[in-house]
């Protein structure tokens, strides 16, 4: 399987990214300004358009320029005056047309446009009778214009757009949005459902992207300016089509990815408006209309907004989904107006039916593409659309509820209502039927020993029932026909009357019956939360229920989360079925879903697009799954990985095992993506984004961790840490990746880590035999002078670079380099030096664009064996074969703290041997192999787990006991003595020793 070079690179206006969760803005309360003073900043309609800027302040302090009402004279085709909102000192502008008591229609443009985008559609509307409200952005249009880029973030827009609405009293608003106007618009609207009767969207998104993910890499020296070629310069005039109906059929015609867009609006000096405009409608642009477009813009002075816009997509990722979870519930009228020649992926059907699924007010709706309209529609179709929304608004069709008819249950569904057979305290059958209606329960007549459970209503998308509980296997379940109806038994209730708390809220009862539920994304999932940490699910609630809050125990709690995506949890058998005061029935504790073994509950809720498990290597198919998800596909185009390696490993999803090869150098302090404040240190960071649970779930694991002790070849960058990972195949690598648990727990790693190089690579066979015993080393390994590995990663030249003199015959680089290896080896030997690895470098995933092709990894007993290796008369000879094979090279020397890469052999020289030592792996958690119970630490001692993620085995221990470096840590406080096991003692390694050993901790550790 391949992919498209258009798959693995958004294309330049395929803004498939979007976002949401803002608040207003701090500062002074907005105010409405028909004719700001002197003192807000007026800079006067007498000054001419060319003239030097007057920068000014504003009342929270933003430095910021104005443009002169001079360079908005005699507009083409828009006669209408600027309004002014006052937010925190700055002006934000907008146009108003229309009756002021017609219903509101709020406009939002995007990016680099302004409300004149909208002169088309503006009078259509208005004659019509509606309020029409043209907004124009933060640094656009006749809007004041801040002159850092750092004062535009993505929750600058967003609040300021509240602040606009609340502030102008706008309600029951008919909005329309287009491009960056979506992503702002639609986050505002998802948000605030209740503010909005209608919305409309033409080629905008607005979907889910995990938080910490940097979607593309930040524009380095912002207000740079250089001399960039215009990608529109041979844009023509008359834009060719893009689609064929939905297929798509040219490309937009820059050929940049909206990394490079992000670059040259961003620092181009010839970056303008009206090229962008140009370029991007259907219909060629006049020359006045061109000017108007560039009218906001008189100097580069005046454009930090329109060049920043781009860049801001890295604000988005985690603030989507409050808002999509909102449109996820607008029953009220949403429609979409699409081109059908934007040439961006935006412009897709896919795109526009993503929308259509996702709102249910999108039902019915006359959703439509228009021919001869590109992205900026409203300038190519502005007529239409206009007369388009006034159908729409007088016209709508009406969201209906669907409400399934009652009918005979099927195999794996069974709804309904219940009543109870009470064959003795501890057995009582519960039946369920679909056929029975409403009335026709309540007019049940039930003799002794018969109980109708009340109306419940179901909080679930739907349930099923896998099997009866007296059955040995699932299918159908058992049917009887009781009272003149068919009745389904579903449950057992083997224990009633179970109390929780001594006041008495809370009654419990355990339940026999194999049950799983469904949320459908966008739902609210109600967990309550028990004093230990067990969570359960509320399933239903009583339809008569007196309050919609239950009364809690202490230590009880109640959580909700907003499902971004569907999920199913199966319950537990028996399950405990908890009743509150108010009759809301919760059931658990949940076990660990499907969708995320060896994950916490939380993380599972928000699993990627495949489930995380040791399976998916057994099916190529998977690989379509992911190409599918938008988060994989934001991913992919996201500029942080390399395009070429990416495909390599899609068109091989289930190969392996491969090993990811890591050169790592952190920053001296962590520095988050969103600004938070830290006292971390950038090796802190990164530990807690040890993402071990994620690797054991699908069957990864590290094999090597080692720091680097010196750098002898490589100037830049100066690298501190070595890790290896062996994956078991790039889908089950790249299904970890787009986990958003995943996701968010690798903030951790990009605050800490300041330069990465990941290469994919193939391990090669050991070249020593299995069993295979080295000879004791003249330079063995001591407290003073201890072993350590010899990294070397290196780059061929093509074509060997001997002396003009040497004689040499033509022969490749990596020729060249397999002499010196060979003509070495003795030299190695004979100091005892044993090869840990050879690792072909298959590609470069992130952080370099160098072909590096190999790796070795070396065993050396000591550096004193390492400089006699050095000095070799063997090893002299044949060294100008290495000096003429590498173009490129590291060579690092560096202490393992881990080493369990298959086939190398241990410190005692032994392949497939054991440690002579005694010493186990080491990580930043604890000390040994990976583990989930003490099954897999047999020999070793116990598993260091919570029994659902991933630990560590360790042993018992006194002082001296654990082996270099690990410390016995032990005579802790009762606090942490209780967390370790052995009665309080663990072999743990340094840094965990030093924090063990700092109060309130105070273990002693030695």
């Amino acid at each position: 399987m391949r992919v498209s070079k258009e798959f693995l690179q958004l294309a330049l206006w395929s803004l498939l990214l979007a976002g949401c969760s803002s608040g207003g803005s701090d500062g002074d309360e907005p105010s409405i300004v028909q004719d700001p003073s002197p003192g807000s900043g007026d800079v006067g309609a007498t000054v001419a358009c060319d003239a030097p800027p007057e920068r000014m302040l504003s009342s929270a302090g933003v430095e910021f320029v104005r443009t002169p009402d001079s360079c908005f004279e005699a507009l083409a085709d828009f006669p209408f005056d600027a309004r002014y909102v006052d937010i925190d000192g700055l002006r934000q502008a907008y146009v108003e047309e229309g009756p002021e008591d017609g219903e509101v229609v709020l406009l939002l443009h995007g990016q680099p446009s302004w409300s004149y985008l909208y002169r088309k559609m503006i009078p259509v509307l208005a004659d019509s009778g509606y309020r029409v409200i043209a907004m124009d952005h933060l640094g656009t249009g006749r809007s004041d214009k801040p002159t850092d880029v750092d004062d535009y973030t993505y929750l600058t827009h967003t609040g300021r757009l509240e602040q606009f609405i609340t502030t102008l009293e706008l309600t029951d608003i008919n909005l329309f949005v287009q491009d960056w106007g979506s992503l702002i618009g639609l986050k505002v609207a998802g948000e605030n459902p209740d503010w909005f009767a209608s919305i409309a969207v033409g080629d905008g998104a607005l979907p889910a992207i995990p938080a910490g993910v940097e979607v593309f890499p930040v524009v380095e020296n912002p207000n740079e300016v250089i001399d960039i070629p215009s990608p529109f310069a041979d844009a023509s005039e008359q834009q060719m089509l893009s689609y064929d109906g939905c297929d798509l059929i040219a490309t937009d015609m820059t050929g940049l990815d909206f990394g490079s867009w992000m670059e040259y609006a961003m620092k181009a000096e010839s970056f303008t408006a009206s090229e962008v405009l140009e370029a991007l409608t259907w219909f060629p642009l006049s020359d006045a209309e061109e000017a108007a477009y560039d009218a906001p813009y008189p100097s580069r002075d005046y454009m930090a907004g329109i060049r920043k816009f781009p860049s801001i997509i890295n604000d988005v990722p985690g603030q989507t989904q409050e808002a999509l979870a909102g449109l996820a519930m607008y029953e009220k009228p949403f429609i979409t107006i699409w081109a059908s020649n934007d040439p961006g992926n935006l412009g897709s059907c896919e795109a526009q039916q993503a929308l259509i699924d996702l709102v249910p007010g999108a039902a019915g709706q006359a959703h439509t593409r228009l021919p001869e309209a590109s992205h900026f529609l409203q300038d190519d179709q502005g007529e239409e659309i206009a007369r388009r929304l006034i159908d729409f608004y007088e016209n709508p069709a009406v969201f209906v509820p669907v409400t399934p008819e009652p009918s005979t249950p099927s195999d794996d569904e069974q709804l309904g209502f219940e009543i109870l057979e009470i064959k003795a305290e501890d057995e009582i059958i519960v039946w369920i039927s679909t056929e029975i209606t409403k009335a026709e329960f309540e007019a049940l007549d039930l003799p002794e020993g018969w109980i109708k459970n009340q109306p419940r209503e179901v909080e679930s998308s739907s349930g099923s029932f896998l099997r009866s509980p007296d059955a040995t296997e699932d299918g159908p379940l058992i049917e009887a026909e009781l009272f003149g109806y068919q009745w389904y038994h579903n449950a057992t209730i083997i224990e009633a009357n179970i109390e929780l708390d001594d006041e008495g809220l809370l009654q419990a009862a355990s339940i026999s019956k194999f049950h799983t539920v469904t949320f459908d994304a966008g739902s609210t999932l109600t967990l309550l939360v028990s004093p230990t940490g067990d969570r359960y699910v509320r399933l239903t609630r009583d339809v008569g229920r007196s309050s919609d809050i239950p009364t809690l125990p202490a230590g009880w709690s109640l959580i909700e989360q907003v499902l971004p995506q569907s999920l199913t949890v199966t319950l537990p058998n028996p399950t405990l079925n908890i009743r509150a005061d108010n009759q809301d029935s919760f059931q658990g504790p949940l076990m660990i879903p499907s969708n995320g073994p060896g994950l916490s509950f939380e993380e599972s809720l928000t699993a990627g697009p495949l489930p995380l498990n040791a399976e998916l290597c057994e099916d190529p198919a998977n690989m379509d799954v992911l190409l599918q998800s938008p988060v994989f596909s934001a991913l992919a185009a996201s500029g942080t990985s390399n395009p070429a390696q990416l495909e390599r490993m899609i068109a091989e999803p289930v190969a392996g095992p491969f090993y990811m090869f890591n050169l790592i150098r952190f920053r001296e302090l962590a520095v988050y993506p969103d600004g938070r404040e830290t006292d971390l240190t950038g090796r802190e960071a990164n530990a807690l984004y040890n993402p071990i649970e994620y690797l054991t779930a699908i069957g990864a694991r590290p094999v090597l961790i080692a720091s680097v002790d010196q750098q002898l070849e490589g100037d830049s960058p100066l690298w501190e840490e070595i890790a290896v990972v062996e994956y078991p195949c790039p889908v089950a690598f790249f299904a970890m990746i787009t986990n958003p648990g995943f996701q968010e727990r690798l903030v951790n790693k990009d605050a800490g880590v300041e330069t990465t190089y990941v290469l994919v690579t193939h391990l090669q066979p050991s070249s020593l035999p299995e069993g295979f015993e080295a000879p004791a080393s003249p330079f063995p390994p001591s407290d003073d002078d201890p072993a350590f590995e010899l990294i070397s990663v290196r780059d061929y030249f093509e074509s060997a670079q001997y002396q003009a003199d040497s004689n040499e015959p033509q022969r490749s680089g990596e020729q060249a380099w397999n002499l010196y290896a060979d003509g070495a080896a003795g030299a190695a030997t004979q100091v005892g030096s044993l090869p840990t690895a050879r690792l072909v470098i298959q590609g470069a995933f992130s952080g370099t664009s160098q072909d590096w092709e190999a790796i070795d990894i070396d065993y050396m007993p000591s550096q004193a064996a390492f400089e006699a290796f050095l000095g070799d008369e063997e090893r002299a000879e044949v060294l100008y074969h290495r000096d003429a094979a590498l173009e490129g090279s590291f060579l690092l020397t560096a202490t393992s703290t881990l080493n369990a890469i298959p086939g190398a052999p241990d410190v005692a020289g032994s392949v497939g041997g054991s440690d002579s030592d005694g010493s186990l792996p080491v990580t930043e958690l604890g000390v040994g192999q990976v583990c989930m119970t003490d099954a897999d630490c047999v020999g070793i001692g116990t598993c260091l787990s919570d029994g659902l993620s991933a630990g560590f085995c360790t042993r018992q221990c006194g002082a001296g006991e654990c082996g270099s470096p690990y410390a016995c840590c032990h005579s802790c406080s009762a606090a942490v003595a209780s967390q370790l096991p052995f009665s309080g003692s663990a072999c743990l390694p340094p840094a965990a020793a030093d924090q063990l050993s700092a109060a309130p901790a105070s273990c002693t550790c030695q």
